[in-house]
């Protein structure tokens, strides 16, 4: 698997912001020049124990928060690949933390949606734990706000690093959210046997042939019940051998 810091030091950042047709330019400018300084939140590589976790979610691209705790460029590489390292999405879940250690106020929305979709998939029953019984990863790594420039960035991002991502995660169930997730994942087709589910990204307003939950796609007739109780209990047996 890609290390972390393969993807937070991404030698294509240097490269989009000195080349205005570079396909990653548009989302790296997001963060050039903020407050007339050189660094810039790092792409983000997951969330979660991805080296363990039976249950992946892939979404587009992290929403980018100038204020929380996510790293910066200026960090030590060390010190950010142990931010991205620990068993969890989130110190505070399902809220963020800003970078003076305070909870925010408010849920993260997109993160109270995966958490919902995994207790669907692992059963109603189960303890769902954050960042261990699943993670999140991106087909773009690179940060901004309602996915700006992530179209752009989609192809070469994931032929970066996704396909690895993917091969190397010991998921048993992978669920895209969104049509990008779903464009990327398909393009790398076949990855290989794993049971997979299409939903439609939880910030999304505009739902024609997605459902936004479990209980939406087996009534699209994207997933039948035999399906979501093999994976359950795919899902419960992985996770029984977790590693404590």
């Amino acid at each position: 698997m890609p290390l972390p810091e393969d993807i937070v030091r991404c030698d294509q950042i240097a490269v989009a912001n000195n080349n205005p047709n570079h396909p990653c330019r548009k989302i790296v400018s997001v963060q050039r020049g903020i407050a007339d300084s050189p660094n810039y939140q790092v792409p983000e590589p997951w969330r979660g124990d991805i080296h363990h976790a039976p249950l992946l979610f892939v979404a587009s691209n992290p929403s980018i928060d100038l204020l929380d705790d996510a790293p910066w460029s200026h960090l030590p590489t060390e010190a950010i690949s142990d931010y991205y390292q620990q068993r969890q999405i989130s110190a505070v879940f399902p809220r963020a933390q800003s970078r003076y250690g305070v909870p925010s106020r408010r849920h993260v929305p997109f993160w109270a949606s995966v958490h919902q979709r995994a207790i669907e998939l692992y059963g109603n029953n189960v303890n769902v734990r954050q960042g261990i019984d699943y993670a999140i990863t991106e087909v773009v790594h690179c940060k901004s706000k309602d996915e700006f420039g992530v179209d752009e960035a989609r192809e070469l991002c994931s032929s970066k690093f996704l396909r690895s991502i993917l091969q190397h995660s010991p998921c048993v169930f992978i669920v895209s959210l969104g049509a990008h997730a779903e464009a990327a994942i398909g393009a790398l087709n076949p990855v290989d046997g794993r049971q997979r589910l299409w939903l439609a990204h939880p910030g999304s307003f505009e739902i024609r042939d997605r459902a936004k939950t479990v209980r939406g796609a087996i009534e699209m007739g994207h997933l039948t019940l035999v399906q979501l109780q093999a994976a359950s209990n795919a899902l419960n047996l992985a996770r029984a051998a977790l590693p404590d």
